[in-house]
């Protein structure tokens, strides 16, 4: 229980969004990525993750697959949690062919005119904390009126 209220906590930290460089940070996040990737029109989506500790910032990045015929990206979400689905399992109501890596406790979305970037302060933590995230590619086609979902990489994120 302690763990899984330090590991909100850190979640909920990450929400804040404040880059004040004079309050403490945590010192170092390594992100290892796990897990698969689900195709869309033939290619992968991968979510990566570099920190930087002069600022406390987590930054995150989406890739989304190159469309065409009256597709596009309508939203991005990356999810956050403490658990992670190893192998994943797969929700064929809500992601057809693709994996869900995690049990989300926060999920983020945005439009896609973010570029999939999300710049996500990291607080100081009083030991080692281990994150899991994971994003997800809402694609709309104009054929059809529907929405077709595609999954990235869950990584695995170790805050110290």
């Amino acid at each position: 229980m302690k763990r899984f209220l330090a590991a909100l906590a850190i979640a909920l930290g990450l929400l804040c969004q404040t880059n004040d460089a004079a309050s403490s940070c945590a010192s170092s996040v390594t992100a290892t990525p796990y897990g698969n990737t689900c195709t869309f029109f033939g290619q992968d989506s991968k979510l990566s993750a570099v920190y930087d500790a002069t600022a406390c910032n987590l930054r995150f990045e989406l890739t989304a697959s190159q469309t065409c015929c009256n597709t596009f990206l309508a939203q991005q979400f990356l999810m956050v949690g403490v658990t992670p689905i190893i192998p994943g399992i797969a929700l064929p109501e809500l992601v057809p062919g693709c994996e869900v890596a995690l049990v989300p406790l926060v999920i983020l979305a945005q439009s896609p005119t973010q570029g999939g970037v999300w710049n996500l302060y990291v607080p100081p933590v009083p030991s080692l904390v281990t994150l899991y995230a994971q994003g997800a590619n809402d694609y709309f086609t104009t054929i059809g009126m529907s929405h077709d979902y595609q999954t990235s990489n869950g990584l695995q994120l170790d805050i110290l």
